[in-house]
């Protein structure tokens, strides 16, 4: 073979390998985007360092907020570990734009296309704060050539990647825009779907926080605080709710339950449901496994599907305190928190969660001393993968040690960060505290 047809065969091994690299680098950022919409700007940081240093000496991905004005730097990777270290520090919030700003990165920011700095300038520019940052940093760290590619999608920019190669014997080659081109365009799609889920994941956040009642602080002598914590997917919408109203006979209901299923629909059953308690309960049905009979009969009339479970407690007032009769339906045990005594479970017999079964329902007796604090929650506060519940309910006893004395919303706060629940579920909490009776107190 003689030399010509060697080098030519060499030139074509090289152009097919750097074609195979590319295809590669565009299979590995797409794998990365699947996964992005939970951790953007996570997922933006691993694809700068996907590209670092195969395709750029330094990268720099900037994402304009929903005002269109401000922008912030959510990626910032240099080939070198050591600098990389140091540049933490230039990640964060940029200077807002303006129409006098006349640099590639301004351009871009405001809808230019792809931007190829053949020569990179590193004088700054009256008027351009955000490039004058870029051009310290490029002073620093080195460039020759640069581009600047927007994240565009349906016409709207989103934000903006910059590449840099500080050799000036390693230009930006046509391929390589292409292949910029490409990475900025699949970034973007990312980083729309990103946005939209997170508003749709705040809409669905605040119906169901909208479907909650709102709870007094306190109702007579007794005085209330309700939490709701939404899972950390959000688009796991739940059906939790608690609830405190008065009763007919001046005793204050109780209410915490949790619907099957996590979606909208779940949520809008829980109000249903939620709405129906009230109303057989204003009926002086006087026991809560009454109450919960009622409902689940009609649950199962109407509503056949829905399964949900519940603890339903009345609180009245007696002559050394106050009494607390409850009926669980599928539910865990109340949490009793008694100054200067051990935090405990009340014992409570397990029924069946509404919707199940038209079976009898048990109601269990409790003494609440004055100044005790009564806690009922959700299972996403003890449940985790992998754990029998009993050890679920043992953490929560232990997290209750020492909250007696505490204010309500810190009681609720403190079982949550002592507990750490996995986040896979939403909480809801109902913390009660009772004083003396108005009409026993001296």
């Amino acid at each position: 073979m003689r030399g010509e047809q060697v080098a030519d065969l060499q030139r074509r091994l090289a152009l097919a390998e750097a074609a195979g690299a590319r295809l590669q680098l565009l299979a590995d950022v797409s794998q990365v985007l699947v996964q992005a919409p939970g951790d953007l700007d996570g997922a933006l940081g691993t694809i700068a360092r996907r590209v670092v240093p195969q395709l750029a000496h330094w990268v720099a991905v900037d994402l304009l907020e929903h005002d269109g004005v401000r922008a912030r730097r959510v990626a910032l990777v240099h080939r070198d570990a050591d600098v990389q270290e140091v540049l933490r520090a230039g990640l964060g919030p940029l200077p807002a734009l303006s129409a006098r700003m006349s640099s590639p990165l301004a351009q871009v920011l405001r809808g230019a296309p792809l931007q190829h700095v053949r020569e990179v300038s590193t004088s700054a520019q009256e008027d351009d704060e955000c490039w004058d940052r870029r051009v310290a940093l490029m002073r620093r760290l080195g460039a020759s050539q640069a581009v600047v590619a927007p994240l565009r999608v349906r016409g709207h920019t989103l934000g903006a990647i910059t590449l840099v190669r500080t050799d000036a014997a390693w230009p930006f080659d046509d391929d390589d825009l292409a292949l910029v081109a490409d990475l900025a365009d699949r970034a973007a799609a990312t980083v729309d779907a990103a946005r939209l889920l997170q508003r749709e994941q705040h809409r669905a956040e605040q119906m169901q926080r909208a479907l909650l009642p709102q709870l007094p602080a306190r109702i007579g002598d007794v005085h209330l605080h309700g939490l709701y914590r939404p899972a950390d997917d959000l688009s796991q919408v739940g059906g939790d709710w608690y609830d405190a109203f008065t009763l007919v006979d001046d005793g204050i209901a109780l209410v915490l339950g949790d619907v099957a299923g996590h979606d909208l629909h779940a949520a809008t059953r829980m109000s249903a449901i939620r709405h129906k308690l009230r109303a057989i309960a204003g009926q002086r049905v006087h026991l809560p496994s009454q109450v919960l009979t009622h409902l689940d009969r009609v649950l199962q009339r109407f509503a056949p599907d829905d399964v949900a479970t519940l603890v339903y407690a009345h609180l009245q007032p007696e002559q050394e305190g106050w009494g607390l009769e409850f009926s669980c339906a599928g539910h865990l045990p109340p949490l009793l928190l008694v100054p200067g005594a051990p935090a405990r479970l009340l014992h409570a017999e397990a029924d069946l969660p509404l919707g199940v079964a038209d079976l009898p329902r048990a109601d269990t007796y409790a003494e609440v001393p004055v100044g005790a604090s009564l806690v009922l929650y959700s299972d996403g506060l003890v449940e985790r993968a992998g754990e029998s519940l009993t050890h679920g309910l043992q953490r929560l006893v232990r997290a209750g040690e020492g909250l007696q004395h505490l204010p309500l919303e810190l009681v609720c706060e403190e079982l949550i960060a002592r507990l750490q629940p996995a986040g896979t579920d939403d909480i809801a909490v109902l913390a009660t505290r009772v004083h003396p009776p108005a009409a026993l107190a001296p």
